[in-house]
Formats: C-alpha cells, sequence, structure tokens
C-alpha cells in the first residue's frame, strides 16, 4: 500500500505543536516551585481584636493608631491555629468561649472574697456639756401627815452632765449619761436641791454637710433611769399649819429625760454641742422624812463638746 506524502505544509504544523509542548513543561516544571511566598503576621488590639496583614503591608499608609480598638496593636507571629483562614486585611474571628458551668455558693465566696470589717473610731465618742437648769415650782402634798397646798420654789441653778455613746447605725446611737445640778430653794435661808441622774437612752440624728459651712447634726434623744433628790436645810411653815417644818429629806425617784439640740462640727472629731433637756419624775416623788412631795420637772439649757475616738 503506498503512503501518501505529506508535504511541508503538514511538517510545519508538527514541528510547531512539539515547541509549545516543551514551553509548557518548562513552566510547570522547577520554575513554578521558585515563586515567592507571602509572610503573615496578625495585629492584636488591646480590645482581644486580630486582624491578618502581610508584612510588607505594615509600613504602608498611615500609621494604625487602633482608635476603634482601644489603642495601637501589638505585632505577632501568625498563628494558623488561633487566626484561621482569613482574607488579609480583616479582622480575625473571635473564638466563642465555651460555657462553664454555674459556681457554687463556695466557690463564688472564693472569687470574690469579703472584706473584712475594720473599725471605725467615729462609733463611740463622749461628750461633756454644762446648762443652766429652771426647776418647776414643786407642791408639798403633806407634812407630818397633814394635807397643805404649801409650794416649795427655787432660783435658777446649774447642772453639769457626762455621756458616752456608740453608734448602732448612722442615725441612731445608744448613751448612757450621768450627771449632776444645783439649785437654791426659797423655803429655808440655806435650803438647796441636789440632782444626781443616771440614766440611759436612744438619740436619733441626722446629719446635714452644709454646701459653704460646717456640717450640722439635729438630734433628738430619750432616756430613762434614776435620780437621787437631796433636799438641805428646808424650813418653813406649810399652809394650814402652825409648825414649822425643817429637815432634809433625801428621795431616789425613778426618772425620765427628753433632750433635742444641734452639733456643730468644729474640726475633725470634734463638735460643739447646744441643746436643751427636761427632765422629769414619772409622778409624785412620795414621801420621806414626814414631807410628801408632789412631780418635779427641770428644764437646762447646754452647751458643750463632743468628742470621737
Amino acid at each position: 500500500m503506498r503512503v501518501p506524502s505529506l508535504g511541508l505544509p503538514t511538517f510545519l504544523v508538527g514541528w510547531a505543536f512539539l515547541g509549545l509542548g516543551e514551553g509548557l513543561s518548562q513552566v510547570t516544571g522547577p520554575a513554578a516551585d521558585t515563586a515567592p511566598k507571602v509572610s503573615l503576621v496578625t495585629k492584636e488590639y488591646p480590645d482581644g481584636t486580630r486582624q491578618v496583614v502581610r508584612w510588607v503591608d505594615l509600613g504602608a499608609g498611615e500609621i494604625d493608631r487602633g482608635e476603634k480598638h482601644g489603642g495601637p496593636p501589638k505585632i505577632v507571629p501568625f498563628d494558623p491555629k488561633r487566626d484561621g483562614i482569613v482574607p488579609i486585611g480583616q479582622p480575625a474571628p473571635m473564638q466563642e468561649k465555651s460555657p462553664s458551668a454555674p459556681m457554687t455558693a463556695s466557690q463564688q465566696g472564693m472569687a470574690h472574697p469579703k472584706t473584712a470589717e475594720t473599725y471605725d473610731p467615729d462609733r463611740l465618742y463622749a461628750r461633756f456639756q454644762l446648762g443652766l437648769t429652771f426647776v418647776n415650782d414643786q407642791s408639798v402634798q403633806q407634812v407630818n401627815g397633814l394635807s397643805t397646798t404649801t409650794d416649795l420654789t427655787f432660783d435658777p441653778g446649774i447642772r453639769g452632765m457626762i455621756e458616752v455613746g456608740g453608734d448602732l447605725m448612722e442615725y441612731l446611737a445608744l448613751e448612757g449619761n450621768l450627771g449632776a445640778s444645783w439649785n437654791p430653794c426659797n423655803q429655808g435661808s440655806n435650803a438647796a436641791l441636789f440632782q444626781i441622774p443616771a440614766m440611759i437612752g436612744l438619740l436619733g440624728k441626722y446629719p446635714i454637710d452644709l454646701e459653704d459651712g460646717p456640717k450640722l447634726t439635729p438630734y433628738f434623744g430619750f432616756d430613762g433611769g434614776v435620780r437621787a433628790l437631796l433636799y438641805e436645810s428646808l424650813s418653813f411653815v406649810p399652809q394650814g399649819q402652825t409648825a414649822t417644818y425643817s429637815g432634809s429629806p433625801t428621795y431616789i425617784t425613778p426618772v425620765w429625760q427628753i433632750r433635742t439640740g444641734v452639733m456643730v462640727e468644729l474640726q475633725e472629731k470634734w463638735q460643739l454641742v447646744a441643746g436643751y433637756s427636761f427632765m422629769g419624775s414619772w409622778g409624785s416623788i412620795g414621801t420621806t422624812s414626814n414631807i410628801n412631795l408632789g412631780f418635779l420637772g427641770t428644764s437646762t439649757l447646754e452647751l458643750g463638746f463632743q468628742a470621737q475616738f
């Protein structure tokens, strides 16, 4: 069988395809393995945001000050396990925190320990006051078993008090006080009345901070206790009788007291105290030394100082 001759055109086409195949083999050969690799780094911002960028892009453009992420970033090596595969220049996905089991009461106490309460030196205080006392006229109900309408009258006197207290809370305090007072009596040339009360009570107060002035603390208190009454050198003729009564009777009676006033802060731990108090018996003070006396009330205008310790 005779093979036809292909001729020159067919030969040229075959040679062209052969040259193209050799060129393709060169592209896919060792030259492809020498292509440059891209170096990645991660920007780590103060708020936890991570952004993957190319190393060559760090110096390009404006300085990254991280206004949206709490401050400028820190450059750290790219971590494929942490940052994953993300488009260059986009924030890395935040890792979701796995839900944790609820904390027990003991664990919460360890995680948030209570701060120890320290001693507050301002909770204890002492107060000293002096004042003018005014005693109401006191009725003499009986003398030597006989009724009379005589009254004992008194001139203004003085009273001193020492009080020690402690705050139960910000607006309430418990106090104990001891005092003594003296008032001249008009029924006798040297007659006088001495009172020695000992009481315990509650004091309510409300501190007020003035914008351009001292700290003021209005207060109101109620006390109860006992007092000793000493009438010295009484001498008078009871109405309706002819015999003169002379004697120095003494009593120990229950007593109550109400008081109010204001404290003015002079400096830290020192206060000026100005107030008023009324002290009275629960009723008739009873009979002693053949004389029966009625209700006795004493008003006092007080001024003093309070100190915290």
